[in-house]
Order: C-alpha cells, then structure tokens, then sequence
C-alpha cells in the first residue's frame, strides 16, 4: 500500500473551491458540498495542487455526517440512495485510517489507496457482495496489484458484517417493508407465494385516480 498507486491519474488531484473565496478551500466542503462523484474522485488522489490537503478531522467529521444522513434517508421516498454514500463514507474512513498510519510511522503512502481499499470494504459490508464487487474494483483501478488487499478488505469486512447479520441492509429493508412476505420480492418465487399471488388483479396494482399529460404541459400542473 506504500507504493502501489491505481493509475497515473489518480496522483494529482485538485480541491474544489465550493463555497470558499477565490484561491481557498475547505476539505469538509469538498466532502460535504461538492458532488459526491467529484468528492470520492477527489479523495482517490494521492496529493493535489497547491499542496493542499485533507486534513484528518475533516475525514472523520464527513463520514459522521455521511453516516447520519444515509441512516436518516435510507427508507424514505429521497432518492438518495446507500451505494454512493457509502462510497464516500468508506473513502473517507479509509484515506483518515491512511493519514494517521503515515504521520505515526512516518512513512510516504499513497493515502488515495487506503480510500479505495476502505470504500471497498464498506460496500461489502452493507451489501454482502463479493466477487462482483472485486471486478468492479479491478475495474476501476485497472490495477492487478491492487486487487490482493482490495480482496482482503471485502473478505474482512463481509466476514465481520455477517458475525452481527446474516441479511444484507437491502435485505433487511425489504422484510421491513409491507409487502416484505411475498419472497418475489427478495428475488425468489416458492409454491408459498402461488396462493397470494393469485389473489392479485391487474386492479390492484393500478391506481384509482389516474392523471394523464398532454405532449405540452404547464410546469404548474404537473
């Protein structure tokens, strides 16, 4: 991890001015404000231009608050998603965990690497995927060296998320959902399921009030 880097496009990065004056920044902007793409691009890098940095409060402070605001959404109609957000929270957490063992051994690392290995790990462990989520890895970093502790970090995680639930939190979502009984929803379809499945028409899947456009529409009345 010391010396392995993804690609050459991920040594230099650059911070986003955000909502800073001309010629400054602020990293938990950046976390925070920016797009979330461009945030966890950002986070991959190793340094960035004008020798700016995160700095490691910064870190910790974005993935407390990436963690309230996934736990306040997720479920609720905000199409904000668990996969993105748990990108940047587990870069965050990995390039701090980076930060830190750099400054206390002393040692010039690639901190973008530690974001990446972290990001992995944390998608494995809310997810539970495993050998999709290595080639997506593999993919993006493009990197053969990479994928060993890539690797080590999705079976660590997945290993340590399974010892507290067995069910991914999609899967938990959906038994907490109303019609979280019917196991088509969970990606299966048993005899246990043909009676209730019976039991639906095309009217109950319908709506009652049905709203219909034209081909041109005010943007008041839709």
């Amino acid at each position: 991890l010391a010396t392995d880097t993804p690609s050459a496009d991920w040594e230099l990065g650059s911070m986003s001015q955000t909502i800073c004056p001309p010629g400054q920044y602020s990293g938990l902007a950046v976390l925070l404000l920016d797009r979330k793409e461009a945030a966890i691009m950002t986070l991959f890098a190793n340094k960035y231009e004008g020798e700016a940095f995160f700095k490691t409060s910064h870190l910790v402070i974005g993935a407390a608050c990436c963690i309230c605001l996934v736990l306040l959404t997720f479920g609720t109609s905000i199409p904000a998603g668990l996969f993105v957000p748990n990108i940047l929270l587990g870069a965050c957490i990995g390039r701090a965990a980076g930060q830190i063992v750099s400054e206390v051994l002393e040692l010039e690392l690639h901190t973008g690497v530690y974001a990446l290995v972290g990001c992995a790990g944390m998608i494995a462990g809310y997810s539970r995927m495993t050998i999709s989520l290595s080639m997506i890895m593999l993919e993006l970093t493009q990197s053969t060296t990479l994928l060993l502790p890539v690797v080590m970090s999705i079976l660590v995680s997945k290993s340590v998320a399974d010892f507290f639930k067995e069910e991914s939190a999609y899967d938990i979502g959906i038994m907490l959902h109303q019609l979280g009984s019917i196991t088509i929803l969970r990606g299966g379809f048993d005899e246990g399921d043909v009676p209730v499945m019976r039991l639906l028409t095309a009217h109950d899947a319908c709506s009652v009030e049905v709203q219909a456009l034209k081909c041109e529409e005010t943007t008041a009345h839709i």
